[in-house]
């Protein structure tokens, strides 16, 4: 013992280390206090200690061992080769103006006359550098940790010069190879009957989750000469330790200011209409918590708190540190979102779609939320009879069209429609992105380029086509005839537009008969049949050669009626059957048919009034009489 003794004092002489005051890491909390919660003992020393004094867990908890206090109030920190104490949480290296310290450890030194005690300091777990930039220790002085320094008892503290105390810390910090570690000197002091050794950490160290204490009593105890130390019990004599406090720390909550402006595409805030927004917390590539609302009526946002959601009346939002989401919900009729572009700092990001993302990572960050929406054109179409006078609509037949939105100069189809047989023309329309009839009479459409098309009808022909515009700053329509099925047109922010077709017929639809030369017998002959049309006796008929066929020949005058084609017979299995063939018919565009009714009777008489009643059911053999009705689409002179 007294070999060790004389090397220690000898490497005192001849090392020491500056004693500086420290400032701390982060802000002291007392709010944040923490006390020892459990313990890891290294192996027991050789030495006589009162078993009470020998379970750490006398150590835990607040301060509460005083004179004449029972042994299980403290712990020997002799009775083991080290003791390691652990907290609830991760303690800091604080500031601490008034009581200069980091680590208070309540100590017990009874009487006047007693010696100096100390004990070396091991931080496990920490972290070397600042607040917000900082990396684990990776060394392992004396095979413990990061070396922060010696606690001493009180008299240590008082009776020991602070330079001999801060040669024994250089003694060891040179055996650790940290001699140019700057440490702290303790400073002593009373809480109500508590002795408190205050203890620093160098201001290196940021934080720890833990601290070792070996025991070197036995190395001190005469440092205060011989009236207090003269004597050593290794049974009693080591540092008696009632409780350590340390202090956690909550970062302070680093806020950012958000405001917003809804624009519209010519950058003119939007004051006729409401809109409505929802800010979520963005977690782990998810959308989160709700945390505040906005709403914009007069160009600039209003927004509610978090923690009152629906109060929706604040100039600004103010929100901590994290990602956020941000989506416009309720979009008003007549508008549509285009982007969002967040400004942070002063610099505008990328356009964002409806759903766009912002972070808060440094205090007073100023975000601006701008948000353009643009007011839709309105767009409506109808189909005209070009063969009225006036915009008289079609009543027997219906029109279809398509409407293309053009997408990279590429024509997309955006909605089908059909005209109404209603006498008004209106077009019908259905969006090509739903699968809903949503049979709409108006569309609202986004900027942009757009083309509608008819799509071509047997029997009818264009007349012609009106484009009708109006932009917002416009108070007269503009119009814009056109004779092309394809109109193509531009729809501006909320202009209006529309779009007009006129179409006539190129066939009408005629009653037809056969008509058999000299052998024809008129229909108006029999008995209560006042129908033009002829009839022929089989005995007349000769198969394989071609008949005319006359249509609108009213009262059976053939001048009056439109020579359409022929008409040729044949005979299978026992019945009759006929063929048709319109390739005579003068022009470019053949008549067609729409009904045919083929009549065979035994007598004239059974012949029905009604053509559409014609049956073929009689047999060659049994066969007297044939009529052939047919209902035909003939082309129309259309006017010039």
């Amino acid at each position: 013992m007294k070999k060790k003794i004389s090397l220690l004092m000898a490497m005192i002489m001849v090392m020491s280390l500056a004693v500086i005051p420290g400032f701390g890491a982060v802000p002291r909390d007392d709010g944040l206090i923490m006390y020892a919660t459990g313990s890891v003992l290294g192996p027991a020393t050789p030495y006589e200690i009162v078993t009470a004094r020998k379970n750490p867990a006398n150590a835990y908890g607040q301060f509460d061992a005083i004179q004449n206090a029972g042994e299980n109030l403290f712990y020997s920190l002799a009775s083991h080769e080290y003791t390691k104490f652990t907290f609830a949480d991760t303690f800091f290296n604080i500031e601490d103006t008034d009581l200069l310290t980091d680590m208070q450890f309540s100590e017990v030194t009874w009487g006047d006359t007693w010696h100096p005690e100390a004990a070396l300091v091991f931080l496990t777990g920490a972290k070397i550098g600042d607040i917000d930039t900082n990396v684990p220790y990776a060394l392992m002085d004396g095979g413990h940790g990061y070396f922060a320094g010696i606690i001493w008892n009180k008299v240590g503290i008082q009776n020991v010069a602070a330079l001999s105390r801060s040669n024994v810390v250089s003694t060891f910090a040179n055996n650790y190879d940290v001699e140019t570690r700057a440490f702290i000197d303790n400073t002593y002091g009373l809480e109500g009957n508590f002795g408190i050794t205050r203890f620093r950490i160098p201001e290196e160290v940021v934080s720890a989750d833990g601290v070792i204490l070996v025991d070197i009593t036995h190395l001190v105890y005469n440092m205060a000469g011989t009236t207090r130390g003269s004597t050593y019990s290794t049974g009693e004599d080591g540092y008696d330790l009632d409780a350590i406090r340390v202090y956690g720390y909550e970062p302070p909550v680093i806020s950012g200011t958000i405001d917003g402006v809804k624009y519209d595409l010519s950058g003119n805030p939007i004051t006729d209409a409401t809109f409505d927004f929802e800010i979520y917390k963005w977690v782990d590539d998810e959308i989160g918590d709700l945390v505040a609302k906005a709403q914009s009526s007069d160009g600039d946002f209003d927004f509610s708190q978090p923690g009152d959601i629906d109060d929706v009346s604040a100039d600004n939002l103010v929100l901590p540190t994290g990602v956020y989401y941000i989506k416009e919900v309720n979009i008003p009729s007549g508008y549509d979102f285009v982007n969002f572009i967040i400004v942070d700092g002063g610099t505008p990001g990328e356009p964002q779609d409806n759903g766009a993302w912002f972070t808060i990572d440094s205090a007073q960050q100023q975000i601006i939320i701008n948000a353009i929406n643009q007011k839709l054109g309105n767009f409506k179409a109808f189909k005209f009879n070009g063969e009225e006078e006036g915009q008289v609509g079609f009543t027997d037949y219906s029109f279809d069209f398509v409407l293309r939105k053009m997408v990279d100069d590429i024509p997309m189809d955006y909605a089908s429609g059909h005209s109404l047989m209603d006498g008004f023309g209106k077009i019908l329309w259905d969006l090509t992105d739903t699968e809903e009839v949503e049979a709409l009479e108006e569309l609202l459409l986004p900027t942009g380029y757009y083309e509608m098309f008819e799509v071509t009808k047997d029997g009818f022909m264009l007349v012609g086509t009106k484009l009708i515009t109006q932009e917002m700053d416009e108070t007269e329509p503009t119009e814009l005839p056109g004779t092309e099925m394809t109109v193509p047109f531009m729809v501006m922010e909320g202009s209006s537009i529309q779009i007009e077709y006129s179409n006539a017929m190129i066939y009408h639809d005629e009653t037809a008969f056969a008509y058999f030369g000299e052998s024809s017998i008129t229909l108006n002959t029999l008995r209560n049949n006042n129908n033009w049309g002829w009839y022929i006796k089989t005995e007349d008929l000769i198969l394989d050669v071609p008949y005319e066929i006359y249509a609108a020949a009213g009262q059976n005058i053939l001048s009056n009626g439109v020579l359409v084609g022929t008409v040729t017979f044949h005979v299978m299995d026992n019945m009759y059957y006929y063929s048709l063939d319109f390739s005579s018919y003068p022009g470019d565009i053949d008549p067609f048919v729409i009904q045919e009714h083929l009549g065979v009777y035994k007598t004239a008489g059974e012949i029905p009034r009604g053509p559409g009643l014609f049956t073929n059911l009689v047999t060659v053999d049994e066969a007297g009489v044939i009529v052939l009705h047919l209902v035909v689409s003939i082309p129309v002179v259309m006017p010039e």
